[in-house]
């Protein structure tokens, strides 16, 4: 059910001991430039491509434009390279050292997100339904 009261936010947080998740990074964002990026993040995340050429196959496969797929992966364009190193900084604002981390909290009326809560892994489904129920609950709390 969407409320529109929590939100939760994701960002790019390729770490350098996993030394391809820049790349798959980079894949993901050119998925998201056909509108695919939550499709591949996904993917990449359950198969765990371990090599270039896999993170390229295994997200070109969700993607309409396969060639203009392909020449955005192995080119790392400007504007997605700064979102993904704008991604990084603000990660590492938060202090978030793991992948993937999960920034959920509350939309505030001017449209800004007041993050309240970080989690932190694969962790599951039920960790993230207690947190979005308190946070619903709290959402109303202060509107009443």
């Amino acid at each position: 059910m969407s409320t529109g009261k929590v939100i939760h936010a994701f960002a790019n947080n390729p770490l350098e001991i996993h030394p391809n998740a820049r790349r798959a990074a980079f894949a993901a964002a050119c998925a998201g430039v056909q509108g695919k990026y939550w499709e591949a993040r996904d993917v990449l995340f359950t198969q765990k491509p371990r090599t270039e050429s896999e993170i390229v196959s295994v997200t070109s496969t969700l993607v309409d434009d396969r060639p203009r797929f392909e020449v955005c992966a192995q080119t790392e364009p400007d504007e997605i390279n700064k979102q993904i190193a704008s991604d990084i900084k603000y990660a590492q604002k938060f202090g978030l050292t793991g992948t993937p981390s999960f920034g959920i909290g509350l939309l505030r009326p001017d449209g800004n997100v007041a993050i309240r809560k970080f989690v932190v892994g694969a962790q599951p489904f039920g960790l993230f339904q207690e947190i979005l129920d308190q946070m619903l609950r709290d959402a109303e709390n202060l509107q009443g």
